[in-house]
C-alpha cells in the first residue's frame, strides 16, 4: 500500500500502510501476547482439549495469526467504502483464521477471539488517525470509555470488559 501511494502519490493508500502497521503492531505484538499469556490456553496438538487452561504456559488463545489478519483486513475495509475492498479484505483473513483451526494449531475460539481482537483494534486505529489527520481536536482519554463487569454464575468467575473509543 505504502509503495503504491508513494508512486501514484496516493495519501489514502500510504495511511492505510501505516495505519495496517500501528494496528498490527497493537493487537499482534502488545494485546495478543499478554491475553495468551494470562489465559494459557493450550494448543489443540496438545491434545489435553478445549478446556486445558494453563496460565503463563500455554499460547493458544487468542490467534496470533487470525489477529493481524483481521488488523489489517479492519484497516482496509475502514478505509475504502467499495463492497468488493471489504469482501476481499475479510474473506482473506477469514481464510487465514480458518487455516489455523484447519492445521490443528488453533481451536474455533481462538481465531474468534483473534478476529474480534483484530477488528476491533484496526478499526480504532483508523477512525483515531482519521480524527488527527482531519485536524480535528485530538482525542482525549475521556472521549474513551471502559466498563468492567464481574461475571458470577453457574461455575463461572470472570470479569467482562468492553472498551470503547
Amino acid at each position: 500500500f505504502y509503495l503504491a501511494g508513494a508512486i501514484g502519490k496516493d495519501s489514502k493508500a500510504k495511511n492505510v500502510c501505516l495505519d495496517g502497521l500501528v494496528a498490527s503492531l497493537l493487537a499482534t505484538g502488545m494485546i495478543t501476547p499478554v491475553i495468551g499469556t494470562l489465559v494459557g490456553r493450550e494448543r489443540p496438538t496438545e491434545e489435553q482439549g478445549a478446556y486445558s487452561f494453563h496460565p503463563f504456559e500455554g499460547r493458544s488463545f487468542p490467534s496470533g495469526h487470525a489477529t493481524q489478519a483481521f488488523a489489517v483486513a479492519s484497516v482496509i475495509a475502514t478505509s475504502y467504502d467499495k463492497f468488493w475492498v471489504k469482501a476481499t479484505a475479510y474473506g482473506l483473513a477469514t481464510m487465514t483464521a480458518y487455516s489455523r483451526v484447519q492445521r490443528g494449531k488453533h481451536f474455533p475460539t481462538d481465531v474468534v477471539a483473534g478476529a474480534a481482537i483484530g477488528t476491533l483494534v484496526g478499526r480504532s486505529v483508523v477512525r483515531f488517525n482519521r480524527k488527527l489527520r482531519s485536524g480535528e481536536k485530538e482525542p482525549e482519554a475521556s472521549d474513551s470509555r471502559l466498563t468492567l463487569v464481574p461475571v458470577l454464575g453457574g461455575g463461572t468467575y470472570g470479569v467482562s470488559a468492553t472498551l470503547e473509543f
